[in-house]
């Protein structure tokens, strides 16, 4: 019987070893691969602080952080305050400068292609137009530079613009009665704390030409801030006649008074030069038949545009909790413009008062000389304050 006990005994324990013998092997042979062998390692390096060596590699990772460049996180249009979009209970949209820069955007109708809820129309080839929520820019749409009201209308330049803000809704009676579609804010850059300068050449198709530059200048004591921008654009159109000639210049200026109070003055200057174009006539809800590059405007048409900005922002920091700023501005437009617009198709008849199926196109000549100005002064009180929870 202790035979018996004995030798049950034994077979146990040589079971056991042979089931540990292959788990053993098998950690052993993570740290090598198939063409090498245990007589490749170093014989200082135990086998057990080669396991360990393993288990710290296996723990190594890789982390990379970076940021979102087309991807805009808050907003200034909503509240007049830097505020999440996330927090942002309205419909707001933003477009960044990264990304109608690569879309190479030159005015607002472009960057605005990229906000939902926007038809963009050309405005007869002279001016900014779209259509938010089935209202027209024209009347019922503010548009803005840094929070200040603009004159109608103009193509809105982006060459130093940051970020273009849209707020949509009749929200937007924070900044005036007008609009009852939408707002839209363009944010200028400005003068920063550092010095650099960039310089940019665009070629493009219809002799686009295009040069822009944006420097800046800050000096050693950090307590004044200068920074210009420019751009000079020249192109023919798509139509015949159809050419286009914009210069635009902004110098800004900060100027740090004291550690609570600064002053940033704005001057901008553009000139827009174009050739209006109405497009194609229409008979019977349909485009007629010509060649797409025909242009019917007069060989008097033209459209010379003067913009003028001026802006002053003066920021105190009164206190911890109060903050007072008070923002003048002025905006000027110069526009003289002669358009031809149409008015219709006249079906043309022969003697016997029969279509001959030829069309007239019925045209008139509008003159325009208009000049805005508009004088403005915003003075506002930030107080901040918590409940303490």
């Amino acid at each position: 019987m202790i035979m018996k006990k004995l030798a049950f005994g034994c077979l146990i324990a040589t079971f056991l070893f042979a089931a540990a013998l292959p788990l053993e092997a098998q950690e052993a042979s993570l740290g090598t691969t198939p063409s090498q062998s245990s007589q490749d390692k170093p014989p200082s390096q135990s086998q057990s602080e080669q396991k360990e060596e393993q288990r710290g590699q296996a723990r190594e990772f890789i982390f990379v952080e970076g940021s979102l460049p087309y991807v805009p996180t808050s907003n200034t249009i909503a509240t007049k305050l830097p505020l999440s979009l996330q927090l942002t209970p309205l419909h707001v949209g933003i477009v960044t400068e990264a990304l109608f820069q690569e879309h190479y955007d030159a005015t607002v109708s472009g960057a605005l292609v990229n906000i939902s809820n926007i038809n963009v129309q050309p405005g007869n080839g002279v001016n900014d137009f779209f259509i938010v929520r089935g209202f027209d820019s024209l009347s019922s749409t503010l548009i803005m530079t840094d929070g200040a009201s603009e004159p109608e209308t103009t193509f809105y330049e982006l060459y130093n613009v940051e970020t273009v803000e849209v707020l949509k809704g009749p929200s937007g009676f924070l900044y005036g009665s007008n609009p009852l579609a939408g707002t839209v804010n363009m944010v200028r850059k400005q003068p920063t704390s550092n010095t650099f300068g960039s310089a940019r050449a665009t070629l493009g198709n219809f002799n686009w030409i295009e040069a822009a530059g944006d420097f800046n200048y800050a000096n050693t004591d950090r307590d004044f801030f200068l920074r210009v921008n420019s751009v000079f654009r020249d192109h023919k159109g798509y139509r015949d006649r159809t050419d286009g000639r914009t210069f635009a210049i902004n110098p800004a200026a900060t100027f740090e008074i004291s550690d609570r109070a600064s002053l940033t003055l704005n001057l901008e200057f553009v000139s827009a030069n174009y050739s209006p174009d109405s497009g194609l006539p229409i008979a019977y809800g349909e485009v007629v038949p010509v060649d797409r590059t025909t242009n019917y405007q007069s060989a008097l048409d033209s459209s010379d545009q003067n913009i003028y900005r001026l802006q002053a922002d003066y920021q105190n920091k009164v206190s911890e909790n109060v903050t007072l700023r008070n923002k003048f501005y002025y905006r000027g437009l110069d526009w003289l413009s002669n358009g031809t617009l149409f008015n219709g198709i006249i079906p043309v008849f022969n003697q016997f008062y029969m279509p001959t199926g030829e069309f007239l196109l019925s045209r008139s000549l509008i003159l325009l000389d208009d000049k805005q100005n508009w004088i403005g002064n915003q003075l506002e009180a930030v107080i901040n304050g918590s409940t303490g929870s």
